[in-house]
């Protein structure tokens, strides 16, 4: 196994730096593939769309809602999912409640009800 502290790699004179996270575009890579970064940087966006969800739901018609599903949590989800999407489950348990839950403000269920039924019938 190669340890990577002690690889040094130069252009010119230019010593590139070793990264555990890199961000290109809206993807987060680690050294290690993991995808940690990337699934706790998406978690955060999921958490803010869905407290802004919540605070709407009451005012809004349910096609609105949709309209932000897609907007808002859909395009977040499908950014990158070819990469990150096989990463262990355990990382991405979260990110399927926080989907699930997103997704129950469209019906206005409440914030425990099972969802699995409703997003197969639209």
């Amino acid at each position: 196994m190669i340890k990577l502290k002690n690889i040094s790699i130069c252009i010119g004179s230019d010593k590139i730096q070793l990264k555990v996270v890199m961000k290109h575009l809206v993807i987060h890579i680690d050294n290690k593939l993991a995808w940690t970064e990337q699934i706790k940087c998406l978690n955060s966006k999921l958490s803010k769309v869905l407290y802004n969800r919540r605070t709407v739901k009451q005012i809004i018609y349910c096609h609105h809602l949709k309209i932000m599903y897609t907007t808002l949590v859909q395009r977040n989800l499908l950014n990158g999912i070819t990469l990150w999407g096989s990463t262990y489950q355990s990382y991405l348990m979260n990110t399927l409640v926080l989907q699930e839950r997103s997704y129950g403000t469209i019906n206005k269920s409440e914030y425990n009800s099972h969802t699995a039924c409703q997003m197969h019938e639209d």
